[in-house]
């Protein structure tokens, strides 16, 4: 089987993280390095994290069959909407606080990032109704009518002038690139599964629209133009390059688009690559950091280079080589290279990015759809390998 390496890793890290919880602590606060709790089954008090192990439990059940893993990403997705989902507006609050984590002291860095937020972001809206895609084709009613009002609330953030996604409510002074890939994939989720033909159609027509908007607008087509902000300052960052030249890749619909991704991704390569790893971002300042998160997603575009352009990557990933830089004792994952306390997003970026299947994206129907599917299909018979492999600087399999 050529995905059982990548899923049987992505099924440890999980794991992993379900250990961090430590015994009789169901009426005890948890310190920051609980990654799970029991009592909710939620990993922290967000959805970004929290959606993705959603996602990776889903395809984990597919594989597997283990009942336990639906009833865990059943009972995940309803802590997340119970705990974030704002009802009058239908979006998401970026952080609501459960009370079961002790408060992070102030001084920390991470501190910020965990302090309870009403703020409502496009990108928690969109990895949310990903998610939920995900969870009417394995769940029922309620799950469709939940998808719906979210689906409704992502309206709330389109600015119909510069037709991009603004990155929270009431912000129009800048737009992210990151914002743009994160919509244009749920609008191609919405667009396979949504029961009302006419929504998919408007949500397919609604992607190649962002994704038009985005190449134009963020320069995608010169990358001496080529920005990750518009309206504000910044470096390019790694991260969210790596989801829009997944956008790019999943969203094109000939061959002129496929080779603007491409041309995308080689200079991302360029950039970012440096040794086999990748580096944060652009800045001089924190450029040279290695975070595993980015790491572990830069496996996505191993994946999409295989599988869209028959090729290994210019420079492999070596996943021994990740382990010896980023894993710690227990098998939890650090942050950073110089960051070594383990976090939560390194396991959920990589354990999707392990279980990641772009065929869950693209429209099966369509010519060019059809004939990925079937290519792919056809390769991975006559060439089985590995999804990862443990030695050398093997491009891993697409999952």
């Amino acid at each position: 089987d050529d995905t059982g390496d990548a899923f049987k890793m992505a099924q440890e890290l999980l794991e992993t993280l379900w250990g961090t919880y430590p015994k009789g602590a169901d009426k005890t606060k948890l310190d920051g390095q609980v990654l799970f709790d029991k009592v909710t089954n939620l990993h922290s008090e967000g959805n970004w994290h929290n959606c993705l192990i959603g996602l990776t439990e889903i395809q984990l059940y597919r594989k597997s069959g283990e009942e336990k893993l639906k009833k865990s990403f059943m009972k995940l997705a309803e802590g997340v909407f119970e705990l974030n989902f704002d009802a009058s507006t239908k979006t998401f609050n970026n952080r609501t606080s459960t009370g079961r984590w002790k408060k992070v002291d102030e001084s920390r860095p991470e501190a910020k990032y965990l302090e309870e937020s009403k703020t409502k972001k496009v990108i928690t809206q969109a990895i949310s109704i990903i998610f939920w895609t995900f969870l009417v084709e394995e769940g029922g009613k309620k799950e469709r009518e939940r998808l719906q009002e979210m689906v409704e609330g992502l309206s709330s953030f389109y600015d119909f002038s510069e037709k991009l996604w603004k990155p929270s409510l009431g912000e129009s002074t800048y737009f992210r690139i990151v914002d743009q890939a994160l919509v244009i994939l749920a609008a191609l989720r919405l667009a396979r599964i949504l029961w009302v033909p006419g929504q998919r159609h408007y949500w397919a027509e609604m992607a190649q629209v962002t994704r038009k908007a985005m190449v134009r607008q963020f320069g995608c087509r010169n990358m001496s133009r080529f920005t990750t902000y518009l309206g504000k300052q910044g470096p390019r960052i790694a991260w969210h390059e790596i989801w829009t030249i997944v956008a790019l890749m999943l969203s094109s619909t000939n061959l002129s688009q496929l080779k603007l991704a491409r041309q995308v991704m080689d200079d991302f390569g360029r950039t970012f690559v440096k040794g086999g790893r990748v580096q944060s971002s652009t800045d001089p300042n924190t450029g040279a950091i290695y975070y595993s998160n980015d790491n572990g997603l830069y496996l996505m575009l191993q994946n999409l280079r295989r599988e869209f352009y028959a090729e290994s990557a210019d420079q492999g990933f070596d996943m021994e080589a990740y382990l010896r830089l980023f894993q710690q004792e227990k098998g939890l994952l650090a942050e950073s290279n110089i960051h070594h306390q383990p976090a939560l997003h390194p396991h959920s970026e990589t354990m999707y990015a392990l279980t990641f299947d772009w065929t869950d994206f693209r429209d099966a129907n369509s010519r060019m759809g059809r004939k990925k599917v079937e290519a792919s299909a056809k390769r991975r018979r006559e060439e089985p390998t590995d999804a990862i492999k443990k030695k050398g600087k093997n491009t891993p399999s697409s999952p």
